[in-house]
């Protein structure tokens, strides 16, 4: 208790009573992600870097792009790969500005393959709407 000014200075790492209990015990790293470029991301590699450039890719190519190092990267790892396709899945229906709709997918290549499906079809779509205003 700081006396002087009638307030209680709790010590940080110490939580009153049974609140201590349940208190995490973890270290942590904060990254900024907005203090990185896509060009200072792009030589990198690890697994965070992808999550961040996945979650603002510059086009459908570069999403492609970075599934393949995914996949490579995740090779010896099943379970890792299908919990990113997974993730990876739910962004892109959470950001997409077309409906999309792929089936539930269980790995990278899968996800991939779909994707590159629908971004045809968005395309052929957005030919379609132009050559319908010109004329």
């Amino acid at each position: 208790m700081d006396s002087s000014h009638g307030h209680c200075r709790a010590d940080p790492h110490k939580a009153p009573g049974l609140v201590s209990q349940f208190l995490p015990n973890m270290e942590y790293l904060l990254i900024a992600e907005n203090h990185y470029s896509e060009a200072s991301l792009a030589p990198m590699q690890n697994l965070v870097v992808a999550m961040m450039r996945l979650q603002r890719p510059h086009n459908q190519t570069a999403v492609l792009e970075l599934i393949d190092l995914l996949n490579l990267w995740l090779a010896d790892n099943p379970e890792l790969m299908r919990i990113f396709a997974i993730w990876l899945h739910s962004l892109l229906l959470r950001q997409s500005k077309h409906p999309l709709a792929p089936p539930e997918v269980q790995d990278l290549k899968e996800l991939k393959m779909t994707l590159a499906a629908q971004f045809k079809e968005w395309a052929h779509e957005s030919e379609q709407k132009g050559l319908e205003k010109g004329l």
